[in-house]
Formats: C-alpha cells, structure tokens, sequence
C-alpha cells in the first residue's frame, strides 16, 4: 500500500455515485507518500503477488452481489439489530456516517470485511466478536486507544489511521496480520511487534516518532514497506537500527527533521547513509535505488 501524502481526516458529503465511491476508496487505501505512488504508476516498481497483498477496500469498493451491506453516508448515529435483520452479510460499509459507538456487530458474526471510516468512533470494542474478520477499516476517527482485537486470529488488514491511539498494543493474537496503518495518530514508540509474524507493510507516518532504537527487538523481521514519514526523528544515524531489516524494501523518511534543510543547515543527499545501512532496500522517499 502506498500513500498519496494527504491526511484524510475528514471527508465530507455523500457519495452516491459508483465511480466517485470507488475513487474515494483508493484515496482511503493508498497512504503513503505522492513520490511512491508517482513510481508505482510509472510501474518501476514490480511486486510480486506474494510481497503485497491485495487491497482489500478496492475489492470491497468493486463488489455488488450477495453479502454486501452498504450504507455508507447515510446520516447515521447508531446501528439499529434491524439492519442485520435481512440474512447474514460478509461485507458492511459504514463510512461517512456519525457512528459514535459500534452496537449489534455480534448479530452477524460471519462478517468479514467492515469499514467505518469517517465517522465519530470513540471506541473500537465492539467489534470484539467478529471472529472471521479479515479486513478491518476504521481510519479517521476519534479512536484513542486500540481493543476488541484479541480473537482476531483471522485478521489480515487493519487501518486505523487518522485517530488519536498514542500506543501501539493489544495486537499479539492477531498472527495473520500482513498490513497494519497507524499513520497520522500520536504514537512516540514503535511497540512490540514481533508476534506480528506475517507482517509486510507497517505505516508510522504522520506520527511523532523520535526514535528507531526499538526496532531491532520490536520490529518482525518480514516487513518489506515501512514509512516513517512525518515523524520528529532528528539524528539521521537513527537509521541505522533498521540494518537488521533484511526483507525492507520500501522506506519513506521524507519530512522528517534529520533529512529537512534549514537555513543553519543546508540540505545534503542523505540517500547513500541510509542505503548503507538498509541493503535490501530497492525504494527510499518513492524513488529506485541505484545498483551503483
């Protein structure tokens, strides 16, 4: 997942037309930065089907038979049992909405995709008995502090950008999780996540980070995307604690007060220090790096 640099944390109006949804959920699911998605475009960068997973909100956004609830944009303040009165559905999209809090969930324990994006969420601990969710979207919120998730064993893709969570936790149990968003929150500290096994792409930025000291014994060692982005890392050396990273292959540091020229402090290519110390590295702030 890439991003395109801007923070969504409010959208506003409806969307009623099929094409304008679908691009607005290609804004939600791509957050990194303008330069990497330019390069993805471009289509410098193969992946592999096995390196990133498919985006699930695109899939989401595209899907219109059997099993879809959607009623995103509705002017809702509370989920009434009646909607989940009509069958079981696999897939439900609350987004741009006034959901306060996540009620009824439980009377469709089947559910695996939810998104409520852009709504008023001050909790999450209603999710709590969607066993089978796979996709959980919940970015641009009121959310400050991550729960419910301790049987998401099944849980492969989780946002929850655009909150006010500060620490990142409660997510040891989530073992299949390959796609995590923390952006745009007020995390200080990377947490433990190392039973994080199958995690691929992790995104920090937008946050305000200081240091990367616990990457060596918080980070799994499959990630292939990181950015940190955004951050208030001021000593570029920090870097070098991502040199046990050997799967990293996409890192985003840009904006960061270690690689930003001031009028004291001319700008320099700080490309080739970070480089030195990521070896996989094939991607750094969107673009390729060199072979030379």
């Amino acid at each position: 997942m890439f991003m395109d640099g801007q923070r969504l944390h409010s959208l506003h109006g409806g969307v009623s037309d099929r094409e304008e949804k679908k691009e607005l959920w290609i804004i939600l699911s791509n957050q990194i930065d303008d330069c990497c998605l330019a390069v993805i475009q471009a289509g410098t960068i193969a992946a592999s089907d096995e390196d990133h997973i498919a985006d699930p909100l695109f899939q989401m956004s595209n899907y219109e038979g059997p099993g879809l609830l959607d009623l995103s944009s509705q002017s809702l303040h509370k989920l009434d049992p009646k909607f989940f009165s009509h069958g079981e559905s696999h897939t439900l999209i609350l987004d741009q909405n006034n959901i306060i809090k996540l009620e009824h969930l439980e009377c469709n324990q089947v559910l695996k995709q939810l998104s409520v994006a852009s709504n008023r969420l001050v909790r999450m601990m209603g999710v709590s008995k969607l066993i089978h969710l796979q996709t959980l979207n919940l970015p641009n919120n009121s959310i400050g502090y991550i729960e419910g998730l301790k049987d998401m064993v099944n849980l492969k893709w989780l946002n929850l950008a655009g909150n006010n969570i500060k620490v990142i936790g409660q997510l040891n149990n989530c073992v299949s999780l390959q796609h995590l968003d923390m952006s745009d929150n007020n995390i200080a500290h990377i947490g433990d996540l190392t039973k994080l096994s199958a995690l691929k792409t992790l995104l920090l930025h937008g946050n305000i980070i200081t240091t990367l000291r616990t990457v060596p014994a918080h980070l799994p060692a499959n990630v292939t995307v990181l950015s940190l982005a955004e951050n208030e890392i001021r000593d570029l050396a920090e870097v070098s604690y991502l040199a046990p990273q050997h799967s990293l292959e996409h890192l985003s540091i840009m904006s960061n007060p270690c690689v930003m020229a001031t009028p004291s402090l001319p700008g320099c290519d700080y490309r080739p220090y970070v480089v030195s110390w990521c070896l996989s590295l094939k991607v750094l702030d969107g673009f390729v790096v060199s072979q030379k």
